[in-house]
């Protein structure tokens, strides 16, 4: 009997490593082979084709698997860098605070600033790394001798009061005292809800609910009376001015829709709503920074953090097209808070080995260690019901963070790394 036993687990596991060799092998030849990411000069030769493939795109989506891996950042650098040097991309939409971003974007162009206080300043912890101050640090020696300068716009909205006083100070051009007494009060109330997240991971505080709806609905109430204002008296107003107001209402969406009985966006509905209306007014070419599940056209869970804010952009422009980073081992970084804010301490943590029926354990079978290949190459066959991971930035849940949502319906190209390494965060820690 044991024999039998054994000459059946015997077959089964030839059979399946058979099978595996063959879907291994479909997927050899639609490959392209890339370098090291840190070998820089022959790593862009080898993208050189796909930059030039892709090069025609009004926007593209840069995406990474998770908020805390060194070499993603770094691929989407040496990806922005050839895009904005040799295609003409000047925008740079990145998955932080619009006012944070607003400052950062004019600070970091000058010299006698400390990059590193810029960040300290106007950055989500998940970018307060080593490897984005270099991505900064090239951002600055571009726009210093380039003839049209790159410029970066946050799309997020989780803090606000940066732009409520960036909004003040454009009413305050205006020069008419009722309107700047409201912009007063709007940076004053925006103030109180920046609070509210701020603190909302210390398990001391006390979160005011009801405190935070009347606040939003106020401001809402005094947004909508600048505007009424201005139509009426056929003012202008810059579109600074109107980025703001976009992005203060996206951040208190959530709390003063319902009691005007209006349907709640997600957040990458309203991201997009950010990407769509800068890119637009701007008719310039566009990057987006963002985690992979964002950038992605579809969402990858059932929340209203699922991501799919790919495919609200593509809606608008049909020519977007997406870049997902993959990873099978190595260390990532993430913190133990269960919200994002700008002083999260980071840990490394070591990537939990794959799911045996995700992309991430059949790419780990295949050479070389870094590759790219486009998902509409992907055999019809032996290929479906495979897992992905996505990891945010907290820790991997033990038995992984996986969407069973189609590769294909998510990216157009992915880059896989083998092994990764967790982000460099001492700046911030």
């Amino acid at each position: 009997m044991r024999i039998q036993v054994f000459f059946f687990l015997c077959c089964s596991f030839t059979q399946t490593l058979a099978q595996g060799t063959h879907v291994d092998s479909k997927m050899a030849d639609k490959i392209i082979s890339l370098t090291a990411v840190n070998d820089t000069f022959p790593l862009k030769s080898r993208l050189q084709p796909f930059i030039d493939t892709i090069g025609g795109a009004s926007i593209i989506g840069l995406g990474e698997g998770t908020h805390g891996t060194k070499e993603f950042t770094r691929v989407r650098a040496i990806l922005t860098e050839m895009l904005v040097e040799e295609k003409g991309y000047k925008l740079i939409f990145l998955e932080n605070p619009y006012g944070d971003t607003y400052y950062l974007n004019k600070r970091i162009n000058d010299p006698a600033e400390d990059i590193s206080l810029i960040m300290k300043d106007n950055l989500l912890s998940i970018y307060q790394t080593t490897e984005f101050k270099d991505f900064l640090s090239w951002v600055r020696k571009h726009n210093l001798s380039a003839a049209v300068k790159v410029n970066i716009v946050g799309i997020d909205f989780v803090f606000i009061q940066k732009t409520t006083q960036i909004f003040r100070k454009e009413i305050n051009t205006l020069q008419i005292p009722r309107l700047d007494q409201i912009a007063d009060s709007i940076e004053y109330e925006a103030a109180f809800q920046d609070s509210m997240w701020q603190h909302i991971n210390d398990r001391q505080f006390k979160y005011d609910a009801m405190a935070t709806v009347i606040n939003a609905i106020d401001i809402y109430k005094k947004i909508r009376q600048i505007k009424e204002y201005v139509v009426t008296n056929n003012i202008h107003l810059s579109e600074t001015a109107e980025e703001c107001i976009l992005n203060c209402l996206h951040g208190i969406d959530a709390f003063y829709k319902p009691s005007y009985k209006q349907q709640v966006l997600s957040r990458d509905q309203l991201m997009s709503e950010m990407v769509l209306h800068v890119a637009n007014i701007n008719k310039t070419k566009a990057l987006v920074w963002a985690h992979n599940a964002h950038i992605a056209y579809a969402p990858g869970f059932g929340d209203d953090n699922g991501g799919g804010m790919g495919g609200y952009i593509k809606k608008d422009h049909a020519d977007y097209y997406n870049i997902g980073t993959i990873t099978a081992m190595g260390t990532y970084s993430a913190t133990k808070d269960r919200f994002d804010n700008r002083d999260n301490i980071f840990t490394s943590y070591k990537l939990n080995i794959p799911s045996k029926n995700s992309w991430e354990a059949l790419l780990n079978k295949m050479t070389p260690d870094v590759f790219l290949f486009y998902t509409n190459n992907i055999p019809s066959d032996g290929f479906g019901g495979l897992e992905h991971r996505l990891i945010g930035y907290t820790e991997e849940k033990k038995r992984g963070s996986y969407t069973t949502k189609d590769i294909k319906e998510l990216y157009d190209a992915v880059i896989f790394i083998r092994e990764t390494s967790a982000a460099d965060h001492h700046l911030l820690n």
